[in-house]
């Protein structure tokens, strides 16, 4: 008689005496080839955001200078942009003092006399121009420019009341208004070299005509000698 072969336990082998794959087996394994897929993938997944990632920072950084050049650029142009009101406002104040300077200096020469009513409302006239504008550009000014035009109102003083000769009025009165020509300077020289015409014009303009000017307060003084 054959005696039978006992089955191990757990064992459950079919007709055909194959294994079936254990619990728990690993579902991932291919079935062709019997190996496990699973982990590849997740490496596969892991290079390609990698990738993506470093071709970002690349573009990133590629576009970085750019972006900060653009920004320059810009801030660059905001400064300009302030410069040149300030210099628009610093010119028309400049004309201003070189009226009050002329009509000032040919006063003193002519030995401070008694203009009358006339004369009196036109120096009201000048003096009140000048000392609003002096106010419109004090907040934009430079502390240098403000301090240069927080002396006007004594000039003016001591021109009208003082003992000081008509060409040290006409002096002082010239440093300030210089002063505000520097303003012109500066703007010209700080402008980028496609655009420097269009404030060197100017400049150069301005200076002739505050040449002209000085001259011609000058001149009055002389005449108004007695």
């Amino acid at each position: 008689m054959q005696k039978k072969r006992p089955r191990s336990q757990g064992s459950t082998r079919d007709g055909s005496g194959a294994t079936p794959p254990a619990q728990g087996a690993d579902q991932g394994a291919d079935r062709r080839t019997g190996k496990r897929t699973g982990k590849r993938t997740v490496r596969v997944r892991s290079r390609l955001v990698a990738g993506v990632a470093v071709v970002g920072i690349t573009v990133i950084a590629a576009g970085a200078p750019a972006a900060l050049g653009a920004s320059s650029d810009l801030a660059e142009s905001q400064r300009l942009v302030t410069l040149s009101q300030l210099n628009r406002q610093a010119v028309t104040l400049a004309h201003s003092l070189a009226d009050e300077r002329d009509a000032v200096t040919a006063y003193i020469a002519g030995g401070r006399a008694d203009d009358g009513k006339d004369g009196e409302e036109s120096r009201l006239t000048r003096t009140t121009r000048v000392d609003q504008q002096i106010d419109e550009i004090h907040g934009p000014a430079p502390a240098a420019l403000r301090r240069d035009l927080s002396t006007v109102p004594s000039l003016r003083r001591d021109a009208l009341t003082g003992k000081g000769s008509a060409l040290e009025a006409h002096q002082a009165y010239s440093e300030v208004i210089a002063k505000l020509h520097g303003i012109a300077a500066e703007l010209a020289e700080k402008t980028p070299p496609r655009a420097a015409e269009a404030t060197r014009a100017p400049l150069a303009h301005g200076g002739a005509a505050e040449q002209a000017s000085a001259t011609r307060g000058l001149l009055l003084a002389a005449l108004a000698v007695p």
